[in-house]
């Protein structure tokens, strides 16, 4: 996608592509003959916050929270 290298780490390390870097990443999927829509990323963003809501953390201030469940399949 031509991003820096230190971003497209955060981008990794987050499990999350930033909805700003959203439409360059559907002109490089469509370039490459691959289908990817705004609603797809739209989706998949959603199930990852779903996912990660219930994830523990190491800085809970002492707290632990349940890990979450495995999601449901997409429809």
């Amino acid at each position: 996608m031509g991003l820096p290298y230190m971003t497209a780490m955060a981008m990794y390390n987050r499990d999350s592509i930033g909805s700003a870097h959203w439409s360059r990443l559907i002109e490089v999927t469509t370039a490459r003959g691959e289908i990817l829509t705004a609603e797809m990323l739209i989706r998949f963003r959603d199930l990852n916050v779903a996912k990660t809501r219930g994830r523990t953390t190491a800085h809970t201030r002492g707290r632990t929270r349940p890990k979450s469940q495995s999601l449901p399949p997409i429809p």
